[in-house]
């Protein structure tokens, strides 16, 4: 089967999986819900599916990277790829089967990201709809992913507060560092969300950013230098900055334009003491999506590296924060606005599909 023919069976596939979601939207005096009724039948079965979309997905050009790295694995018994040793060890127990480490990685992945959701108590059927619309296809990506929720499912656990949350929190976290090196990164930004957030640091915060960005290109390239250490590609760092052309900054409107709608809400909920409708580990999330946005900016600005650090960073953002959007259209009246970002959401799956299809017809992205 050709990679174009499989990339459009994948469209196929995830146009079955959101389509039946729409069925579930409802207007009432003005305001718009979603009726998960019907999805929670189907919960089990779209798990796997998910896990299916996952290992098959050949909408990237990483599906090959890997999977050349797994032949190079095998065949040299030597980790020239780049990859973390856990996932040679991963590979050594498959004996070399792509299909059996993709199961692993990515079923390991999908089943700790929504075991993360049922602790939080998000309706079943919305969180496979908010990873369908804001997740899935970066998800799918790249073995970050693993690293991601990992390290969200220990960061969930911390904000009980509880001495057993925060043993195996800890725990968790410490293990999803062997998973993906740019996780550390998310460590400190962790740790700064703790810290109580306010209007007037927001201000401070915004305000500070060209000191930001000017301290940061002294304090910050030694650290993107660790992270990217004996990277399979030349080096980011030694990458020249590309320009984005206009199918790319389309992209990003239609998915971060939907994130930076919900984020704006969400913030201004949690500076509501009396009227907050969202629960701590939430408004925790909420913190920790914000400062992740903000670091990934700095890091666009700087004078070292090139695009990839900066996306790399943005896009961590979409795993923590799918759980913050899915609680609020699970809990809060979704107005126009917020129907509007799930329509924006949904758009840019499709755009993404189907631009990844044409750069196919063109020999590009393989």
């Amino acid at each position: 089967m050709s990679i174009l023919t499989w990339v459009f069976i994948d469209i196929l596939l995830y146009a079955c999986m959101i389509l039946p979601f729409l069925s579930h939207i409802r207007k009432c005096q003005g305001l718009y819900t979603i009726n998960p009724k019907r999805g929670r039948e189907f919960y089990s079965k779209y798990l796997i599916i998910l896990i299916l979309f996952c290992i098959f997905d050949k909408t990237s050009g990483d599906y090959f990277h890997y999977k050349e790295y797994v032949n190079e694995l095998i065949n040299y018994n030597e980790n020239y790829s780049g990859l973390e040793d856990i996932y040679f060890y991963i590979i050594k127990i498959v004996d070399g089967s792509y299909f059996l480490f993709r199961l692993v990685v990515w079923g390991s992945a999908v089943w700790i990201y929504f075991k993360s959701s049922r602790i939080l108590n998000i309706e079943k059927s919305i969180s496979v709809l908010v990873f369908l619309l804001l997740v899935l296809l970066n998800f799918s990506y790249a073995r970050v992913s693993l690293a991601i929720v990992l390290f969200i499912l220990g960061y969930i656990l911390l904000c009980h507060k509880t001495f057993k949350g925060i043993l195996f929190g800890g725990l968790i976290i410490i293990s999803s560092l062997f998973f993906h090196k740019s996780v550390y990164i998310l460590v400190p930004i962790a740790l700064a969300s703790f810290v109580p957030l306010n209007r007037t640091m927001i201000i401070a915060i915004m305000l500070t950013f060209p000191l930001c960005i000017y301290l940061s290109d002294f304090l910050i390239g030694d650290f993107v230098y660790l992270l990217e250490y004996r990277s399979t590609e030349l080096n980011y760092l030694s990458q020249e900055r590309k320009a984005t052309g206009i199918a790319e900054k389309i992209e990003f409107l239609l998915l971060f334009g939907p994130v930076f709608i919900f984020l704006y809400k969400l913030i201004n909920n949690c500076f509501r003491k009396k009227n907050n409708q969202l629960p701590f580990v939430i408004n925790k999330l909420v913190v920790f999506s914000f400062y992740i946005l903000y670091v990934s900016f700095i890091l666009y600005f700087l004078d070292i590296g090139s695009n990839a650090i900066y996306y790399r960073v943005r896009n961590m953002v979409l795993i923590p924060f799918s759980f913050v959007v899915a609680y609020y259209i699970s809990n809060i009246k979704v107005n126009r606005s917020s129907y509007f970002a799930l329509v924006s959401l949904f758009m840019y799956n499709f755009y993404h599909m189907f631009y990844m299809y044409y750069l196919k017809t063109l020999g590009l992205g393989v």
